[in-house]
């Protein structure tokens, strides 16, 4: 199924999914897991994610509790952010890919 096709399955799911069916299945799902989850899919699939993590010298192999997150280096507008081409911030390298792209200035206003 190409993108499109993807974004109005996806759109007609959410549409016919009754409220309490949706969070439900929320309430199954574990919080924790579901970070560690994200975490490792995103420092395998952004490049810019991956190569932040490999200079800081941090396996992310070792996050293995929620606990572990403390350890994670924290990311910057410098450390990270303006160091890489934005399609290196993105999932596999691919800025077309994306649906959207989200931006803030944070809270330094740059």
């Amino acid at each position: 199924m190409d993108k499109a096709g993807s974004a109005l399955s996806a759109l007609a799911r959410f549409f016919r999914t009754p409220l309490a069916d949706e969070l439900a299945r929320h309430t199954t799902e574990s919080p924790a897991a579901r970070a560690l989850e994200l975490f490792r899919a995103t420092a395998q699939s952004v490049p810019a994610y991956a190569e932040f993590l490999r200079e800081a010298g941090f396996d992310p192999g070792a996050v293995q509790s929620v606990d572990d997150f403390a350890r994670v280096p924290v990311a910057t507008k410098e450390t990270y952010h303006r160091r890489h081409a934005l399609s290196a911030l993105c999932r596999d390298g691919e800025l077309s890919a994306c649906d959207m792209l989200a931006v803030s200035s944070g809270s330094t206003g740059e």
